[in-house]
């Protein structure tokens, strides 16, 4: 989990990784000056969550392209529980205002 803010870079791709805990909103605020893509990782067993809404909201405001990652996908004991998880994401994403691709959006899950 992490727990602070870290940097890299790959070829003239700067990565900024900031915490999802609620904690560190101002980080994550802060952060999103330089935000030109959005990478959101979402938890298939907990879903869209306060701090998803809010890098969401700040992607939003960045003008920013997102691409949404899902996590925690071994979790399941089976095909169906995760498509319903799956579903179900992509539901509150959605709801949310982002629809991926599957469902005729632009961004990627």
């Amino acid at each position: 989990i992490t727990q602070r803010l870290s940097a890299f870079c790959v070829g003239k791709t700067t990565f900024i990784d900031t915490p999802g805990h609620a904690a560190f909103a101002r980080m994550r605020s802060s952060s999103a000056a330089a935000l030109d893509v959005a990478l959101v990782v979402v938890a298939a067993d907990d879903g869209v969550k306060q701090q998803t809404m809010e890098a969401l909201d700040l992607a939003r405001s960045r003008r920013a392209a997102v691409v949404f990652a899902m996590t925690k996908i071994d979790k399941f004991s089976s095909e169906k529980n995760l498509q319903e998880a799956t579903n179900r994401i992509r539901d509150q994403l959605a709801t949310a205002g982002f629809a991926i691709e599957a469902d005729g959006g632009e961004c990627p899950l």
